[in-house]
């Protein structure tokens, strides 16, 4: 019964005041498994209920304890025990949880208050020690050593003696299953810590980890501040659950599920966007991951499209109710160069804080930006790019003559930088057609030379995509792809078994330049859905890149342009870009590519890095080191790492390993059976 009161009252001090700090007293069913969890690690819970009072006790207790030389064997499964016999001269906090949060281990921290007087006695003592030593000390490691214990000291003295600072003796007993016992020497090693395996003290191991108030090794004793002790948080737990999120697997530690919001926003925990990075060695399990995450994200009212070089979304598509586009031939429709699309660069530029941009409307802003008037010349100067990766060694001056006549022929279809495009119909648009046909034209009437030899340079390269061109089918004709479904896949596949690398980039183009228009189209139907309805659903957008080191050409990195601009620009109109790659290398190349790999990192606010081979580890963390780096057990974590675990970036300081599930039904959906 005193006991229990004086549990209560400690309950009832934690709960109360400016920092409270929730706990539970342990009762019957909770308070057997905690006794029990004193001998074993591994134990039927669910036996607890079916036993009477009479046999608590004997459940409770082992049915026999063997001690070795350097090891106890309870219920003939051999547990190594150690006490931790030195720590880190500075240490952080949340440094107990490095001890405590060990696959299977069992740690106990015993602490005794020391009488003031006497700690300020041995702390003198300490600080004698050391200035002598240091008087007979001659290399200069060991000098700075010998002073920075003695400046820690004196710090700790005058908080003793000014700060109402309390001193304890603190030992740390660990227990932690003989298979474990190398991964958790490595860590203790890795962070500072030194330990003893207590050769030949198995028993008096055994009866300091255990829970009473008896240590038999007080040699093992540590003085240390109440600060100290307090800021060691051993009890951490690697809980990711966000209140609106979805689940994605359970964290590899705990073993709590988790559950995320892309979309959440928290300056405090420094989540501002919702663009993500995945990489993985194949086998690593990052299709899978990738699908189960995609498949979620379109459950929950999200507009979403998916680059796919290999035809591996087509059954999930298909299965969501979405559309597969095959982008290499005409089957699903037509993209015309032509087409003016707006773009968010224009919109970038209008005179709008960017907190704002979700709270003002397409139309406010275009205006504030002039967007509507900057949208044509935009468009001509996307032409230019366009024109320069299919016309590959054409003249400059033929090129110049292009773009003059680029613009005669918009104007012939009454279009020009005063013309709303909003009102335009897809057939408003010229095609090749019109621009040989223009060419033609001016070749039957041309006088001088030098003219027409430009124009001769134009009609050779502008009929191989006007009608009965080799390349006609792919750009020639009004744009007809539709893209009404809340899923489309565009299929690569066949544009890239073709080995043309100037089609590729060129209809890479015309599909960023699609996706560009596709998101402030989103942000029109929010708002044209909130008139209508006076409802706001906020559908999201999402444009996720398989694959993505497949898309980068170094010698035209068209697909890397795109992807460091989107991610750039994305975030500000409820969307999110996800980059899925399994080549780092291809991220760093020249240093072009390093500069753009490194805008696509830093504008990722979550990372997902699955198993990769040590050799890959290098590149990692070149790509990773101005975004927060990877520390040496997080390597170690990634290489180590079984298929479908991940490694969880969602900020600087909130990074955790998952194990990715999916439920039945997302696995169905998604192909996997």
């Amino acid at each position: 019964e005193s006991l229990e009161d004086t549990a209560i009252g400690i309950a009832n001090d934690l709960s109360t005041g400016q920092y409270s700090i929730t706990s539970k007293v342990l009762h019957e069913h909770d308070l057997i498994s905690f006794l029990k969890s004193n001998y074993q690690s591994v134990y039927a819970e669910s036996e607890i209920d079916g036993l009477a009072p009479s046999m608590v006790k004997d459940w409770v207790m082992p049915d026999a304890i063997n001690f070795k030389i350097n090891r106890v064997e309870i219920d003939k499964r051999p547990y190594k025990q150690m006490v931790i016999t030195d720590y880190p001269l500075r240490v952080g906090n949340g440094w107990g949880y490095t001890i405590y949060n060990q696959p299977g281990a069992r740690v106990v921290m015993n602490v005794m208050p020391v009488d003031k007087d006497k700690g300020e006695k041995a702390i003198d003592r300490a600080i004698m020690e050391k200035e002598s030593k240091l008087d007979r000390s001659f290399r200069s490691s060991e000098i700075v050593e010998k002073e920075a214990d003695i400046s820690s000291l004196q710090t700790l003295i005058n908080d003793l003696k000014t700060n109402n600072e309390q001193l304890y003796d603190v030992s740390i007993h660990m227990r932690v299953p003989e298979a474990n016992r190398k991964e958790v020497r490595t860590v203790l090693k890795q962070y500072g810590f030194k330990y003893s395996d207590l050769f030949g003290r198995q028993v008096d191991a055994f009866v300091s980890s255990s829970v009473n108030r008896i240590d038999t090794m007080p040699a093992f004793y540590r003085s240390m501040p109440s600060t100290t002790i307090a800021s060691s948080f051993p009890m951490v737990d690697t809980v990711f659950q966000d209140p609106a999120g979805f689940y994605i697997g359970n964290a590899s530690e705990s073993g709590y599920p988790v559950f995320v919001d892309y979309f959440t926003r928290d300056s405090q925990k420094g989540r501002i966007n919702s663009n993500m990075m995945v990489i993985g060695k194949s086998g690593s399990g990052k299709s899978y991951a990738t699908k189960a995450i995609l498949t979620n994200l379109a459950a929950d009212r999200t507009k979403m499209f998916i680059l796919d070089p290999e035809q591996e979304y087509e059954v999930m598509t298909k299965n969501l109710g979405g559309k597969v586009i095959d982008v290499g031939t005409n089957s699903s429709g037509i993209l015309n160069p032509f087409h003016i699309m707006a773009a968010l660069e224009d919109l970038d530029n209008a005179n709008i804080d960017e907190k704002d941009v979700e709270d003002t409307s397409i139309d406010e802003i275009a205006a504030k930006g002039g967007a509507k008037n900057k949208t044509f010349f935009t468009h001509l100067q996307f032409l230019e790019q366009f024109f320069r990766a299919i016309l590959e060694g054409i003249s400059s001056d033929a090129f110049e003559t292009l773009n003059t006549l680029v613009v005669e022929l918009y104007h012939r279809k009454g279009i020009d930088e005063h013309t709303n495009i909003a009102n335009l119909k897809a057939e408003d648009y010229p095609i090749f057609d019109d621009l040989f046909e223009l060419i033609e034209e001016k070749l039957k009437k041309v006088k001088d030379e030098y003219y027409r030899q430009n124009l001769l340079v134009l009609e050779t390269y502008i009929q191989k995509f006007a009608t009965g061109g080799r390349n006609s089918d792919l750009w020639n004709g009004p744009t007809s792809i539709l893209t009404d479904e809340n899923l489309i896949t565009f299929n690569f596949q066949t544009l890239f078994a073709s080995k043309n690398n100037k089609l590729a980039n060129a209809q890479m183009l015309l599909v960023f330049k699609y996706l560009n228009n596709e998101v402030i189209n989103n942000k029109r139907f929010n708002e044209q859905y909130y008139q209508r309805t006076g409802e706001k659903i906020n559908r999201q957008i999402v444009i996720a890149v398989d694959e993505a080191h497949m898309f980068i050409d170094p010698e035209a990195p068209v697909a890397l342009n795109f992807m460091a601009e989107m991610a750039k620009r994305i975030r500000k109109y409820q969307g999110m870009q996800i980059v899925i790659t399994q080549n780092i290398k291809d991220f760093l190349g020249t240093p072009e590519i390093q500069r753009r790999s490194a805008a696509i990192i830093n504008a990722c606010q979550y990372s997902m890095i699955l198993q990769l081979a040590p050799n890959d580890m290098a590149d990692l963390l070149e790509l990773y080191k101005s975004s927060g780096g990877i520390n040496a057990r997080e390597q170690e974590g990634i290489v180590t790492a079984p298929r479908g675990r991940v490694f969880f970036i969602t900020g600087p300081m909130e990074r955790l390993f998952v194990d990715i599930v999916a439920y039945p039904t997302v696995r169905y959906v998604m192909g996997e059976g």
